[in-house]
């Protein structure tokens, strides 16, 4: 049974391809032979098993994900007697910083899309830790504000945030702590810039 599904993925990996040389050849594709179409399919299964060595644990963007992940899992360990999690932290913390500003700008401050963050915004409301009050010089949008209860929760986790980057760190030296710091900033800026880009092209 496992090898029936390997082959019909690799059936799937072949199709598009041959799919792909019919549309610009018609003619050609009909004189395909079943050995031109074995070379394809162990091609496919070649780059499926690894042997091109596209191994994803070599490569740098997954890693800086994994450990991404990883961090905030052990975070929102950290959170959870608090019934808070890791991104309402991150709401309640840009408030914290910035407080009365739009349901727009605090998405852009947070990182977060209009859907998800009128969705944590909802959540954190519920918990009587923020509130939204209409903006008198927009009728469209509202301003959100940090309550004392919000206030004040943001001032119990952000030193357990604080705690925990610094045990991960534990084994690094300050300069080693710092470089790593000013490389991930850079990265992030670059990304940024390729994004930009991207969403400037026509």
């Amino acid at each position: 049974m496992r090898h029936n599904t390997s082959l019909n993925h690799r059936r799937n990996l072949v199709c598009p391809i041959l799919g792909m040389l019919y549309i610009a050849h018609p003619q050609r594709i009909k004189s395909l032979t079943k050995v031109i179409a074995r070379n394809i399919i162990a091609i496919a299964t070649n780059f499926q098993e690894g042997v091109f060595d596209m191994k994803l644990e070599h490569s740098l963007g997954f890693i800086l994900n994994h450990a991404g992940r990883r961090m905030t899992q052990l975070l929102s360990h950290r959170f959870q007697p608090y019934d808070m999690t890791t991104e309402q932290w991150v709401v309640l913390n840009r408030l914290a910083c910035e407080d009365g500003i739009t349901q727009k700008l605090l998405a852009i401050r947070a990182e977060k899309d209009q859907t998800n963050i009128t969705r944590i915004l909802d959540q954190l409301e519920r918990k009587g830790m923020v509130e939204r009050r209409a903006n008198e010089q927009d009728r469209r949008s509202f301003l959100t504000f940090i309550t004392d209860q919000g206030r004040a929760m943001n001032g119990i986790l952000t030193p357990i945030e604080q705690e925990v980057i610094t045990s991960l760190l534990g084994d690094f030296t300050e300069a080693e702590a710092s470089l790593l710091k000013e490389l991930l900033v850079r990265i992030t800026q670059e990304a940024n810039a390729r994004i930009k880009e991207v969403e400037e092209s026509p």
